[in-house]
Order: structure tokens, then C-alpha cells, then sequence
């Protein structure tokens, strides 16, 4: 948050919830539909860059 507040960068959409790569899990332990539901609440704030549906699968 601190790049974001000093100079305008945003936090990229994969830092929510990051994705495991061996089964697709998040490190979070969230339920797939709860982990979608933050992840595209949290890509409508001006803080993160990014769609979800660009990058998660």
C-alpha cells in the first residue's frame, strides 16, 4: 500500500489470494468461490491493477 499512497502503483490482481501452481489452490485456504468473490471485489478498488479473469483460470 505504501507505492501505492507515495507513488500511484498499484498492487497486481495475483497478490490476492496468490495461486499454488500444483493443484491451483490459494495460500490463503479460501474456498474457490469465496476466493473469486475477493478477487473480484478487490480488482474494483483503484489499488489494484489488473482482472482477475485475466490471470486466474
Amino acid at each position: 500500500m505504501r507505492d501505492y499512497i507515495q507513488h500511484g502503483r498499484q498492487i497486481p490482481v495475483f497478490w490476492l489470494g496468490f495461486q499454488r501452481q500444483s493443484d491451483k489452490s490459494n495460500i490463503w485456504g479460501y474456498e474457490d468461490e469465496a476466493m473469486s468473490a475477493v478477487r473480484m471485489e478487490g480488482s474494483a478498488l483503484p489499488i489494484i491493477h489488473g482482472k482477475p479473469e485475466e490471470v486466474f483460470d
